[in-house]
């Protein structure tokens, strides 16, 4: 609560040079700006909604002004503008409409800073049952994952309540394949990035 409200009083700061160097956050000590900036910042998952409709990711969310601290003044901004993406988990429920959009509008230093996916089975019958939904042995998945350097941690989520498909019914979905699948997608990764840690999860 009363972060909030000191962050509040930040915001509402004339961004001049002379209010850079009289706001109260960058007075503080290094380390304590950065907890606050953890605070603040991190912690957080992402999720970003299909590009069906758009041509550009968009975050699955109604909350406001997110990263509203990023802009209050050009210090900040310094200290802070990579600090999401190296402090949260961004989540994606397809490789083609949600994460490969996502990806085309980083910079360089957004790719470096990404550490932690979540991908969402959300198609889970279809996604994880049928083998033509993927490239072949995952390669194409695995290329784009290679793109970021510091990535250390992917989590799937097999979500086997929820279909993009009418036709697809729990009883339908082969957990046995399911499960080869799995562990094909494990391997292939560990194959090319072994610092990654996979973990999946099943809902």
């Amino acid at each position: 609560m009363y972060l909030a409200a000191f962050l509040r009083l930040i915001c509402l700061t004339r961004t001049t040079p002379q209010s850079q160097r009289d706001n109260l956050l960058l007075r503080l000590p290094a380390e304590l700006r950065n907890r606050i900036y953890e605070l603040v910042l991190g912690g957080r998952t992402y999720r970003f909604k299909d590009t069906v409709c758009t041509n550009h990711a968009r975050l699955d969310t109604s909350e406001r002004h997110i990263f509203g601290l990023l802009y209050v003044c050009r210090q900040i901004h310094f200290e802070t503008a990579l600090l999401p993406y190296s402090m949260n988990i961004f989540s994606f429920r397809d490789f083609d409409i949600s994460l490969y959009p996502f990806l085309k509008e980083r910079s360089p230093a957004q790719f470096r800073s990404l550490r932690s996916l979540e991908l969402i089975t959300y198609q889970a019958g279809q996604m994880w049952a049928e083998p033509e939904l993927f490239s072949e042995n995952f390669t194409e998945e695995v290329r784009v994952l290679a793109r970021l350097p510091n990535l250390r941690h992917v989590r799937m989520i097999i979500d086997t309540k929820e279909s993009l498909y009418r036709g697809w019914r729990p009883d339908d979905l082969d957990f046995e394949y399911v499960r080869k699948n799995k562990e094909m997608l494990e391997r292939v990764i560990h194959s090319h990035r072994p610092d990654i840690v996979v973990t999946f999860w099943w809902v």
